[in-house]
């Protein structure tokens, strides 16, 4: 359920980034120009397989390691359910980890407008299958309290949108930045990390 490809062997330096739910991890290619310094690993979940995510993680983990073995990871970097995949691997790994709209810290609303969109964006997907999916992920999202969501320890570094209009966030979080942009137009929030939290000397084009 869970594979990583590396993109840029020959660079020292590595960041990780993880799609979200009804994509895969060629969402992240449109971005790949804002990373042009590093090693850009592409991880692949297949989240209809979400409730094995935990027996496999270990597994993951240590192929992850084998696969960066004499690189400098400057972060792990996650886009809305993606963020809770960030969070397991970053937990085993100790890395920086940056997430764009965590949905582990939000609610979410517009449940028609949301199945709308994404049916808009890949045609591939039935209606039914998306609400079966979405229901199998708030199931699974329930399993987490509101403490392990917390991010007063400051190990999370979360931009969330000005706007967005299929999630709440909800409003305890602390030390987040926003980015100009929504749910699926983040290309603000990806230059904004570019610009603050990646080292000066590496940043991309």
């Amino acid at each position: 359920m869970l594979s990583a490809r590396s993109l840029s062997k020959r660079r020292e330096k590595s960041i990780i980034l993880v799609h979200g739910l009804f994509t895969g991890s060629e969402y992240w290619l449109r971005y790949l120009s804002y990373f042009s310094e590093y090693n850009v690993v592409l991880i692949h979940v297949e989240y209809q397989k979400l409730l094995e995510l935990e027996t496999q993680m270990n597994e993951f983990s240590s192929e992850l390691r084998i696969l960066l073995r004499g690189k400098e990871v400057v972060g792990i970097l996650g886009h809305s359910l993606g963020c809770l995949i960030s969070d397991m691997i970053a937990q085993r790994h100790d890395y920086l980890n940056i997430q764009i709209c965590p949905v582990q810290f939000a609610v979410r609303k517009n449940l028609e407008g949301f199945v709308a969109s994404i049916l808009l964006k890949n045609s591939k997907h039935r209606e039914s299958d998306i609400i079966e999916l979405l229901e199998s992920v708030n199931a699974y999202l329930k399993r987490f309290s509101f403490t392990e969501r917390d991010n007063t320890s400051g190990v999370r570094k979360i931009l969330l949108p000005l706007d967005d209009e299929y999630f709440d966030y909800f409003l305890d979080i602390k030390g987040f930045d926003s980015f100009q942009g929504d749910h699926f137009d983040i290309r603000h929030a990806v230059e904004l990390i570019r610009d603050k939290y990646l080292p000066p000397s590496m940043r991309g084009l």
